[in-house]
């Protein structure tokens, strides 16, 4: 769980700091972050 929410945090961090732009990079990221947890 703790890795998840690492993972969620990148995510967010990444989505502060770049524009809508990259929103389907952040998404990827996230989903395969999410496999991970899986």
């Amino acid at each position: 769980m703790k890795r998840f929410l690492f993972c969620f945090l990148i995510c967010f961090l990444i989505l502060k700091y770049h524009s809508e732009n990259n929103k389907h990079y952040l998404n990827t990221i996230f989903k395969l972050a999410y496999d991970n947890y899986e």
